[in-house]
């Protein structure tokens, strides 16, 4: 596989495809925010756990799914119905275009104690979410339901969130929820980390927030024999700027593990508050 980086952080990777036509696969670097709770699962057994839509899901946006206007009662039975069918069929997962937001690192790492973490996918996978004041199609009733809702937008329908969410700059990425593609453990979905012709789901950096107590000598530990190497980076609030950034002086970074409560003794902390 060879790569062209862009100026924009995508690379082209050629790739040969079932008939041995070369292809080229555009690679989009994008992050996925945790909490510390489950960093460390992730980053040993190599996955993360899909997102489900409908009754089966725990979203944070009760308006997944319903970015169009459903106060018609017949057609918000429908839209109820096919909810749940398409969760059955496709789980999810919320990237982000960026690492450096202080909302996001706050809301999506349980206060900066988990990570970020910087993965390739291929851009046909992903599809980037849009933002509105407004829902779709008001006025929607039963009768034009078909012909606004239907395979031909259901990117705009899946992928439209109300303004608020904007900070978040997320691309979102459907997986068919097909055990050729994710792993089952029980009742919920995993998406292993994978690097072959066009099916790229690949770690390659974590960016350790400030008050993570995991230790980066252990993140290391579990990322060490990955396909290819894997950067574990310390983080930080600039100085500076509203943004969270890398912090460079590896004397601040939080090697050791720490016991839970005494976040205010790691040395990234200490770069910050004294």
């Amino acid at each position: 596989m060879r790569a062209a980086v862009g100026d924009d952080g995508s690379f082209v990777s050629g790739v040969r495809g079932s008939l041995g036509l070369k292809l080229e696969v555009i690679i989009l670097i994008l992050y996925y925010y945790t909490g510390q709770k489950f960093l460390r699962t992730i980053l040993q057994e190599k996955q993360v756990k899909l997102s489900r839509y409908g009754r089966y899901g725990s979203l944070n946006d009760p308006f997944e799914q319903a970015a169009y206007d459903t106060s018609d009662r017949e057609l918000r039975r429908v839209h109820k119905e096919q909810i749940n069918k398409f969760a059955l069929m496709i789980g999810l997962i919320c990237l982000s275009e960026t690492r450096h937001s202080p909302a996001m690192w706050a809301h999506y790492t349980d206060n900066h104690e988990g990570a970020c973490l910087e993965i390739e996918v291929a851009d046909d996978h992903v599809f980037k979410v849009k933002y509105q004041g407004e829902k779709l199609f008001p006025g929607l009733t039963l009768a034009g339901f078909k012909e606004k809702v239907n395979i031909d937008n259901i990117k705009e329908v899946l992928g439209t969130k109300s303004e608020d969410w904007s900070y978040e700059k997320e691309q979102r990425l459907h997986v068919p929820l097909t055990p050729d593609k994710v792993r089952k453990m029980g009742e919920n979905y995993f998406l292993p980390f994978q690097e072959h012709e066009d099916n790229v789901f690949m770690l390659r950096r974590v960016f350790v927030g400030y008050r993570c107590g995991k230790g980066i000598l252990n993140i290391r530990e579990d990322v060490k024999d990955y396909p290819k190497k894997v950067e574990v980076i310390q983080t930080r609030p600039s100085f500076r700027r509203f943004e969270v950034i890398d912090q460079v002086c590896k004397r601040f970074w939080n090697m050791d593990e720490c016991e839970k409560g005494n976040e205010h003794t790691l040395p990234a902390v200490k770069a910050v508050f004294g």
